[in-house]
């Protein structure tokens, strides 16, 4: 997916996942809409900083902007997903063209809910996952293969004067 955003014909990610995997690949414009195991969250003003900068001098770690309790990023069962994140997600779906969706088994919501969105505007829909989802059904292009089987090929394709067009 990092290739894809390098060579323009990836516009944003959003992830499920907590990892920083998408970025460790290299991808740069990522809304993590469970947030991410490696930050902490203010629950006052919603600041985002490293884990390994907050200070343990005092419990519960506060806020150094605010002054508001500080927790881990990750979103945890029950909790909703963070405003910021949550905005950013529904306006990437109000601006793509086409929607890729990988390996997810479109059952948890909202991010379930991002390409049926899409779809009902008139947007083309790639299902790539090796299993049937409830996507499936709505998808223009469905590839039953994994990400790593899948999307090196789809970038090769891409690449001008390799593979077929």
């Amino acid at each position: 997916m990092a290739d894809l955003e390098a060579m323009g014909r990836l516009a944003h990610i959003i992830t499920q996942n907590i990892d920083n995997l998408h970025q460790r690949a290299g991808s740069r414009h990522i809304t993590e809409i469970h947030g991410n195991r490696y930050l902490v969250r203010c629950m006052s003003c919603g600041a985002r900083d490293r884990l390994e900068s907050v200070r343990l001098d005092r419990l519960p770690p506060l806020c150094p902007e605010c002054g508001g309790f500080l927790k881990n990023d990750t979103v945890m069962f029950g909790e909703p997903i963070p405003e910021d994140a949550l905005r950013e997600c529904y306006r990437q779906t109000a601006l793509c063209d086409l929607f890729l969706v990988v390996g997810t088994s479109a059952v948890v919501y909202p991010a379930a809910e991002f390409p049926v969105i899409a779809c009902r505007r008139g947007v083309p829909l790639i299902e790539i996952n090796p299993e049937e989802t409830p996507l499936s059904g709505l998808a223009s292009v469905v590839i039953r293969a994994t990400a790593g089987q899948s999307l090196p090929a789809i970038v090769e394709r891409l690449v001008p004067g390799r593979g077929r067009r």
